[in-house]
């Protein structure tokens, strides 16, 4: 009985779960299936760009302080008080050139000048006392010997009447002879005399050529007691008054800038002077540069660029760094300005702006030029191919402020975008917004920037997701 019980409760359990099963299959039969979404890949905008291959000159760009090319440092050149200062005498003030700066109270000097003179004087006279002494002893030996030759005589004729005919007495041929010795002891005296004139007049002449120095040396201190400008220009420096006493070991009383021709020293990367000025050595000197060419550069104060700006010309080379390895070239500002496009600002240029000198280089031909922001952290391009984006590597050969010179990896006529968007995958479909080009570069001339060569990029040729901002 207990095992009949058993039999017909699992029976019933199977029945149950069976008809459960059934009702479950009609029950989702009778379900109807969801709507399935129809999947559209999605679009992002793009603005793109054009390109076709183009001849293009480089533009090299430093940067520099300006400076005078003639500053003087005046310091006096002799001792004593200041007793005028000129009225304009002040920093920053311009004095003409020729007029005096200031002046050392002069007495002293213009005593020492009439001193020397007179001490001249004194010996030019000396001179011609010494010169007409020996004009009267020439006169006189000449007397001294005739009279030697008429003592000489009768000495001879006296000897003869003593010795030989002895019709004279001894004594008087004596006094002939004694007054023969002393007409030759007159004329040895004046012959004397006579051989001592040329050194004494040289001596003179030595005393007087000494005595001119001194004459000389009194006068050009008694006129540097009055100190001019040596050119129009601008006082830069000024540590005198009135009643300072001042010397020639003052450190500096004035200095004087000439504003009127400024350069500014540009440090350029060697490499790139090497390869984008016109440099050579010197015919006959191989170890510097030869002159550069003149060509017109643009000068630009850094606190405005797009406003205050000069026209300037290159200079020459100046040095070479060897701790930077930079060529410092200069750019040289004169004044009137002459003309070169930009116009000059009204603005002006003084010694100690730090300006940006952007210095035309050679021409490249067969580049493209795009916008700094169209290459990517790895040196590669977007291009648009069928309105799919597709990474593109690129061989840059200069960067020039916002835009890059692309000489390989780009064909005539493709489309690259002008920007690198957010996170996509290669291929991503796109809507492009083709840019003119005219527009981009005259808005990136509108706005001058700060041309720095970039070190090369090393190109990752891996596949890789794409930075791309939906819109």
């Amino acid at each position: 009985m207990r095992i009949r019980s058993v039999i017909v409760r699992a029976v019933l359990v199977v029945l149950l779960i069976g008809g459960g099963a059934v009702v479950m299959n009609r029950l989702a039969a009778l379900r109807k299936p969801p709507p399935q979404a129809e999947t559209v890949e999605r679009r992002l905008r793009v603005e793109a760009l054009r390109v076709d291959p183009l001849t293009v000159r480089t533009l090299l760009t430093g940067f520099g302080q300006a400076r005078a090319d003639r500053r003087v440092e005046l310091i006096p050149q002799v001792a004593g008080r200041i007793i005028e200062v000129h009225p304009d005498l002040d920093v920053g003030r311009y004095i003409d050139r020729d007029e005096t700066l200031f002046r050392i109270d002069p007495r002293d000097y213009e005593a020492a000048v009439e001193q020397a003179r007179a001490a001249l004087d004194s010996l030019d006279a000396q001179k011609a006392r010494l010169a007409q002494a020996r004009e009267n002893d020439q006169r006189r030996i000449e007397i001294a010997r005739r009279t030697l030759e008429l003592a000489r005589r009768d000495f001879e004729r006296f000897r003869q009447l003593v010795e030989v005919d002895r019709v004279e007495s001894p004594a008087r041929m004596d006094q002939a002879e004694t007054a023969m010795n002393q007409a030759r002891e007159q004329v040895v005296a004046l012959e004397n005399a006579l051989a001592l004139y040329p050194a004494q007049l040289r001596d003179l002449d030595a005393q007087l050529q000494s005595a001119r120095a001194r004459l000389e040396q009194a006068r050009l201190d008694l006129e540097r007691t009055r100190v001019t400008a040596p050119f129009t220009g601008r006082v830069d420096r000024k540590s005198i008054e009135i009643g300072q006493l001042v010397g020639p070991s003052m450190a500096n009383a004035v200095t004087l800038v000439d504003d009127a021709s400024l350069e500014i020293p540009v440090p350029l990367e060697g490499g790139e002077v090497a390869r984008w000025l016109d440099v050579q050595a010197l015919p006959d000197q191989p170890t510097w540069f030869s002159r550069l060419e003149g060509r017109p550069v643009v000068i630009r104060w850094t606190e405005q660029p797009d406003r205050v700006q000069w026209a300037g010309r290159l200079d020459r080379i100046e040095r070479f760094d060897p701790q930077t390895r930079t060529v410092h070239v200069v750019a040289r500002v004169t004044r009137p300005l002459d003309g070169q496009s930009p116009a000059p600002s009204d603005f002006p240029l003084v010694e100690g702006m730090f300006c940006q000198v952007e210095i035309p280089g050679r021409e490249v031909a067969g580049v493209y030029r795009l916008p700094r922001s169209a290459v990517g952290p790895d040196g590669n391009v977007l291009i648009v191919n069928d309105s799919r984006i597709h990474s593109r590597a690129v061989h840059i050969a200069r960067y020039e402020g916002d835009t890059v010179l692309i000489d390989d990896g780009l064909q005539p006529g493709q489309i690259v975008l002008t920007t690198q968007p957010g996170i996509v995958l290669d291929g991503t479909l796109v809507d492009v917004d083709l840019v003119d080009p005219q527009t981009l570069w005259d808005d990136a001339a509108a706005s001058p920037g700060a041309p720095v060569p970039a070190p090369p990029i090393e190109r990752d040729e891996r596949p890789r997701e794409l930075e791309v901002t939906a819109p």
